[in-house]
């Protein structure tokens, strides 16, 4: 399966940093990470070795009132956090979280960070605009609270939905 997220040069002040892009979403990452084909077309997935850590991205499509924008954010975050806890009852530990208006000021984002077993630390954003959800997860394994927490802010502020 070939590459559908190709990277391009990214911008002459951040040599090492690599555009991915679609038309729902552009992030910039180190060249340390490297695309992990997937089969299919709405999410990609990224590997860093370096980091020791996975980056899944996914986009679905819906009609989302700008009235229903926070409520769904929160639903999918306690859904997924539901999740964790019923994989893992009594061993995942929240330790991050929040839920606003989207800084471009379109839109809803919410996330969460949590740690499985004092072991891996998985981290959720949710970004729901009024034709689109857009989910980042980020896992990593065997690392601190600090670094895992630095490495997802990194990614955030390097990620830019679309905001149409």
């Amino acid at each position: 399966m070939s590459n559908p997220f190709p990277p391009t040069s990214s911008a002459e002040f951040q040599p090492a940093l690599n555009t991915y892009s679609n038309a729902e979403w552009a992030i910039d990452l180190p060249e340390s990470w490297r695309v992990i084909p997937t089969d299919t077309g709405n999410s990609v997935t990224f590997q860093s070795d370096a980091e020791g850590a996975g980056l899944f991205i996914s986009v679905d499509f819906y009609e989302i009132p700008a009235d229903k924008a926070q409520a769904t954010a929160d639903r999918l975050v306690n859904d997924r956090l539901g999740r964790h806890s019923g994989d893992a009852p009594g061993r995942v530990d929240m330790f991050d979280g929040a839920s606003q208006k989207h800084w471009q000021g379109t839109g809803h984002e919410a996330r969460y960070a949590v740690q499985v077993d004092g072991r891996d630390i998985v981290q959720y954003a949710v970004y729901v605009m009024s034709r689109r959800v857009l989910n980042l997860t980020l896992a990593c394994g065997r690392r601190d609270r600090g670094a895992a927490a630095a490495l997802f802010a990194a990614i955030r502020a390097h990620f830019r939905p679309a905001l149409a």
